[in-house]
């Protein structure tokens, strides 16, 4: 870091890595998370299930994306994505797992939040690249539910860590921290400011 802020490099952005290890994982803390959702008319489903059902999914999964990561901290302006680019990148990528993804669906149909699991290099290590809730529905417990439903899937799919990562202010690192992810060394984003 010293060497590159020497020659005019600023950091820009801190993410704030973190890991689960799954067998340490306390199920029963969150036993009742997803049943609170489920009375207040919020389902879970994975993305193998949406789409044997609901061909606009994935339209469904892009609108969400798009409203859900206006606020998503970045080192760069945030430019739009194309549906055909978010599709490629996404759902074509080759760590793409449909059925560890999983998103929260109210009563009405819509979509309220998003959680995806991706293979890694490793074969018993999963990422979470991204989780996001609907402006509207923050602060029901989705985004947690919709975590303590992917950890479940990546136990039973045999996975023994999961790793994510966040810009170090965003709340979503203090929800991993609380579900017991364990700190990592950081990663900084910098720039040489001309």
């Amino acid at each position: 870091v010293r060497f590159l802020e020497t020659r005019g490099f600023k950091t820009v952005m801190r993410w704030a890595r973190a890991q689960l290890t799954i067998a340490d994982f306390d199920f029963a803390r969150f036993a009742q998370v997803e049943e609170r959702l489920n009375a207040a008319g919020i389902q879970l489903y994975s993305l193998q299930e949406v789409a044997a059902k609901d061909p606009a999914w994935q339209h469904k999964a892009y609108a969400l994306d798009r409203v859900a990561g206006q606020d998503a901290p970045s080192p760069d302006p945030m430019s739009a994505v194309s549906f055909e680019t978010y599709v490629e990148n996404t759902f074509q990528h080759p760590g793409w797992l449909p059925e560890g993804c999983f998103a929260a669906v109210a009563s009405d149909g819509t979509w309220v939040g998003l959680t995806e699991l991706s293979r890694t290099s490793e074969a018993q290590r999963l990422s979470t690249p991204w989780t996001a809730v609907h402006p509207a529905y923050r602060r029901h417990g989705i985004a947690t539910a919709l975590k303590v439903r992917a950890i479940r899937f990546a136990h039973h799919w045999g996975a023994q860590t999961i790793i994510t990562s966040n810009e170090a202010n965003n709340p979503m690192y203090q929800l991993n921290l609380h579900l017991g992810f364990a700190p990592l060394p950081a990663a900084l984003t910098m720039k040489k400011i001309f």
